[in-house]
């Protein structure tokens, strides 16, 4: 993991912490959250965390904290080393780069293209109905792979084919749940600007999907 860090060389990650039982990150969790939220509210972020354990790497998101510039840490889970698609270090450094985005958008806040929205914008359009947490978290997914992608399609990661497969169908499998919504005149207006800026920060990337 510390090779494939190097390799990365993240932006936004502060350490990367091998964490095969999430006892590492529900004591992140407990730090983190003890100040400012109640028990219930630090059980079900770590339940939370759990149900993303098919990752292989995760970051923890608190909302009320996205935006405060300040860079995450990041948990290696043992899928990282289980996974058919993680066949070697260019493979993990690809999967650094992943992780990278949802970092940088837990640290300054949804990416917006020419702009940003942090913590309280995001829960004031939540709490108004503006938009749907799940398709937030589906564009943010995607804008991650686009990312990764748009570093493979460059040359500047070198992965297996079998993680360049995987990256691929995921970028295209959440396109279709967008698009589907989109074509159904579901999405709200902030859900299509996200939408529209990941398109516009990888054009070339979308352009070969």
């Amino acid at each position: 993991i510390d090779k494939a860090y190097q390799i990365a060389r993240p932006k936004n990650i502060e350490r990367i912490i091998f964490d095969p039982d999430f006892t590492k990150s529900d004591g992140y969790i407990k730090k983190r959250m003890c100040a400012d939220f109640g028990e219930g509210d630090i059980k079900e972020t770590m339940q939370n965390s759990r149900r993303d354990s098919g990752h292989n790497m995760e970051v923890i998101g608190i909302l009320r904290y996205m935006g405060d510039g300040e860079k995450r840490p990041v948990f290696a889970r043992k899928e990282l080393f289980t996974s058919p698609n993680i066949m070697n270090i260019e493979d993990i450094a690809s999967a650094i780069d992943h992780e990278d985005i949802h970092t940088r958008e837990e640290r300054y806040g949804l990416d917006f293209h020419t702009y940003r929205k942090n913590n309280e914008e995001l829960a004031k359009l939540l709490n108004s109905g503006e938009v749907k947490i799940n398709m937030i978290l589906t564009i943010g997914e995607m804008g991650a792979f686009a990312y990764q992608l748009d570093k493979i399609q460059k040359g500047e990661r070198k992965p297996s084919r079998q993680l360049k497969a995987h990256v691929n169908k995921w970028i295209n499998y959440l396109k279709c749940i967008v698009e589907a919504e989109r074509t159904q005149n579901k999405l709200h207006l902030f859900e299509q600007e996200f939408y529209e800026a990941k398109r516009k920060i990888y054009p070339d990337v979308f352009k070969k999907l």
